[in-house]
């Protein structure tokens, strides 16, 4: 990181690529969720957004346009599938109880379809982890599916070498 004084004396911070990459891995900028179990359940998920009067945002200028007119008090319940869930303080505890029982039963029909193994090879090509050879992030993303780091290792170096990389 550098810092460069301009023509006109102005300051400008100057960043590698890898500083940037760290920049944003850190703030979660390059973060890809693993929602490939979310096709199994997602009309489930919609009915019981629907039901709750919750809903998903990836932009919460968009929640405070819809619920503008909404009287009942709302609250942000934190990070769902990769953007924000919005519902009823009211009835929250129970739509989140709803939604993790789907998210598991969305992970258990995802294994029977795929297969460890292939669900394993999906998450290492979508984190990227053959090109910075390192498997922290599938780890990170398959948690829920409760696969041993080791075989997700066995997986990796198995495929890496398969792949003459």
């Amino acid at each position: 990181m550098k810092i460069i004084k301009t023509a006109n004396r102005k300051l400008k911070l100057k960043l590698s690529r890898k500083e940037w990459k760290d920049l944003g891995k850190q703030a979660g900028w390059l973060k890809r969720f693993n929602t490939e179990w979310v096709k199994y359940v997602q009309d489930e998920i919609d009915n019981v957004l629907k039901r709750y009067g919750a809903y998903l945002f990836s932009d919460l200028n968009q929640a405070d346009t819809i619920l503008s007119d909404k009287s009942e008090e709302y609250g942000n319940y934190g990070n769902w599938m990769g953007k924000d869930l919005i519902a009823p303080k009211s009835t929250a505890p129970q739509l989140i109880q709803e939604l993790d029982a789907l998210k598991e039963k969305g992970i258990q029909l995802d294994i029977q379809n795929n297969g460890v193994e292939a669900i394993i090879k999906r998450e290492l090509d979508r984190q990227d982890c053959y090109s910075k050879k390192d498997i922290s992030d599938c780890v990170e993303e398959l948690k829920p599916y409760n696969i041993p780091e080791q075989e997700i290792g066995k997986v990796f170096w198995d495929e890496y070498r398969a792949r003459g990389l």
